[in-house]
């Protein structure tokens, strides 16, 4: 082959390189992944949906039985493969623009981008607010790569 020859292949070979970073086809983060370990890891794309259910009602607050009787009930027969819930101290501006502190139950939910995921989330979403008189609940979703 060549010099001339040599110099256009190894300048098509970076080129395609590049594009395939620039376009998404190999990430190096991805590259990183499969090379640390002894075998390679596999990435799906999916969807993390984070619901932040303030507990402050009405007739109080949500209770500790109640929030485990509503997930028991509501949230985990809809995403039974897996979630995790935590409490936090929430913030957050009413209409007259006060600065509200309310306990708060946070829910993530971590599954393919899938309009039956959308649908079960917002049904939980919609008998939260019924079942405990809010006005709404705060949603987060994020695109994340789950590695396996």
């Amino acid at each position: 082959m060549s010099l001339h020859r040599l110099r256009w292949s190894l300048l098509l070979a970076g080129l395609s390189v590049v594009t395939a970073i620039a376009f998404g086809a190999v990430s190096p983060a991805a590259t990183a992944l499969r090379h640390e370990g002894s075998g390679s890891l596999s990435q799906q794309a999916s969807v993390s949906d984070r619901l932040y259910f303030g507990r402050k009602h009405p007739a109080g607050f949500v209770t500790e039985t109640e929030w485990v009787t509503f997930l028991a009930d509501v949230v985990t027969p809809r995403f039974p493969q897996r979630l995790t819930v935590w409490a936090a101290d929430g913030r957050w501006r009413d209409s007259a623009y006060r600065i509200n502190r309310e306990p708060t139950f946070v829910l993530e939910v971590v599954h393919l981008p899938q309009a039956s995921a959308d649908a079960a989330l917002k049904a939980i979403v919609a008998e939260y607010r019924r079942r405990f008189a809010q006005e709404s609940v705060f949603w987060v979703r994020d695109r994340v790569h789950v590695v396996d």
